[in-house]
């Protein structure tokens, strides 16, 4: 189960590392602090598809919750199942293709 909240921290960690880089190439301006990836989006400029908004809206909270166990209101492998799991691994990409686009990189 340690490899299953591992995993999920990761995927949600790849979209925000990747908005951040976005942000970069686009805005050529310092990185913003923060780690909310609706916020940094949005920011872009880009107009946000609903299921890509829906995406970043459903991977924001687990930053905090794979990374802080207190703020998970319990143990994050009371919380973290296989489909759960697969959710957090299957979104990230859906929302990886969309920055891909946006940056015209295939």
């Amino acid at each position: 189960m340690h490899a299953t909240i591992t995993l999920s921290g990761l995927a949600r960690q790849a979209v925000e590392k990747a908005l951040k880089a976005a942000y970069l190439v686009v805005l050529k301006q310092p990185i913003p602090r923060s780690h909310n990836l609706t916020e940094l989006a949005r920011e872009l400029g880009w107009e946000i598809p609903s299921t890509i908004n829906e995406h970043l809206q459903f991977l924001n909270p687990h930053y905090t919750i794979t990374r802080y166990v207190d703020a998970a209101l319990g143990k994050p492998s009371d919380l973290y199942d296989n489909a759960i799991a697969a959710e957090v691994t299957a979104k990230p990409k859906k929302v990886l293709d969309w920055i891909l686009r946006n940056l015209k990189i295939s």
